[in-house]
């Protein structure tokens, strides 16, 4: 059996949800409301949910929903998806804990994004149990309290984005949530502040430096090799790491060990431009290679890493998910590698992701999603790196 073949059996065996598309998920899900048609019927299904929407109040475009309950996509992970996904769970009458199940399983993607001052009324209302009608009431009210994109003009300390959804989690009236509006006014605009935090440390410890480059050209003129002080002496891992197997730099030509690209190539154990060349009609590792649709998409790249730590708006809570476990996963193992760590590992890896995924605002890792059970699997074996890089390379020569 391929690794492929193995990710896609261990995610259906955790979670059957998500071996269907989201036409059907959404489909079962009305069976809780009464409905008993056939779960396939797209017209029958979508007069259901209608009246569903005009008995909560909840505004909707009926060719919207007709489009849920056809073909195999899911709705798209940006911001007026999501409201329509907030919306739903309206409809449904879920809990806070439901929409995250539901954000997490179904629409997969993180349920609130509470530097937002809307998806901050809806995690409160949720949280409290306040149907949409007076959720979108609050929002008005919250609105005129201050602007979501000016600035503090108080001296504030810029909350971080999962510390400010605990914090909206314990408020219990809406006065309380008033004054927390008002209060931290300077925290509601640019997302993934933890993420990035979070991301920059890993990164400070994974990638290489200018005196790791600075090392490099001078032996690279010389054609000698690194002294044990001198490999001692390297600032990234995956530096570190490169010249654990190689003790010349023929390989190193043209390249910049300080630079993302080098980094994600170690990581990856491939050249991603030897697969996916620009100008000869191949795509991008993304949208080409050999993996589960859901581990595909957003996977984790050099222009990805940019636009998170430039605070690109188009970049999806998924994508910033996704490439803080790839990080993670690689500096966990790169450093028990480096460090000649005995033993078996997978616990404190699995535990050590949750706390760094969690610290960040996201889930933990999750069995029944493609992507995740790619580290997961890797995790568990005696080499972890060596099998991730394995499976990439297998998606790789599928995909090129």
């Amino acid at each position: 059996m391929s690794y492929i073949d193995h990710i896609l059996q261990q995610s259906a065996a955790t979670d059957t949800r998500l071996c269907q598309s989201f036409s059907l998920q959404l489909a079962g899900l009305l069976r809780n409301y009464g409905y008993t048609g056939d779960l396939q019927d797209r017209d029958a299904c979508t007069h259901f949910l209608c009246g569903m929407y005009r008995n909560a109040s909840v505004p909707f475009e009926k060719p919207t929903l007709k489009s849920w309950f056809s073909g195999e996509s899911r709705p798209f992970y940006e911001s007026r998806s999501r409201k329509r996904m907030h919306n739903l769970c309206f409809v449904f009458n879920f809990d806070y804990f439901q929409v995250c199940d539901f954000f997490q399983h179904v629409y997969l993607s993180r349920a609130f994004n509470c530097r937002c001052l809307l998806e901050s009324v809806y995690c409160y209302c949720f949280s409290v149990g306040k149907d949409y009608a007076a959720a979108q009431e609050l929002y008005v009210q919250a609105s005129k309290l201050q602007n979501p994109l000016e600035g503090s003009d108080n001296g504030e300390i810029t909350l971080f984005t999962g510390d400010m959804e605990r914090e909206i989690l314990a408020l219990g009236s809406d006065q309380e949530f008033f004054d927390y509006v008002k209060s931290h006014k300077g925290s509601f605009g640019e997302s993934n502040q933890s993420a990035k935090r979070e991301l920059k440390r890993l990164l400070g410890r994974i990638q290489g430096t200018a005196h790791d480059q600075a090392l490099v050209n001078s032996h690279r003129k010389n054609k000698t090799s690194l002294s044990d002080v001198e490999y001692g002496a390297l600032e990234g891992l995956a530096v570190r790491e490169y010249f654990l197997y190689h003790d010349t730099f023929q390989d190193l030509k043209g390249q910049n060990v300080a630079s993302a690209d080098f980094m994600l190539s170690q990581i990856l154990g491939i050249r991603l431009d030897r697969f996916y060349e620009p100008g000869k009609g191949k795509k991008s590792f993304s949208k080409n290679a050999g993996l589960p649709r859901l581990a595909r998409i957003n996977f984790p790249s050099r222009q990805l890493l940019s636009d998170i730590l430039n605070g690109d708006d188009h970049v999806t809570f998924d994508a910033v998910r996704k490439m803080l476990i790839l990080l993670h996963f690689y500096g966990f193992f790169a450093a028990a590698l480096l460090g000649r760590e005995q033993g078996e590992l997978y616990s404190a890896y699995v535990d050590d992701a949750r706390d760094q995924l969690e610290e960040s605002g996201y889930g933990p890792l999750y069995e029944g999603s493609p992507y995740d059970q790619i580290f997961l699997i890797s995790a568990k074996t005696d080499q972890p790196l060596d099998t991730f890089r394995d499976i990439i390379l297998e998606a790789a020569e599928e995909g090129a």
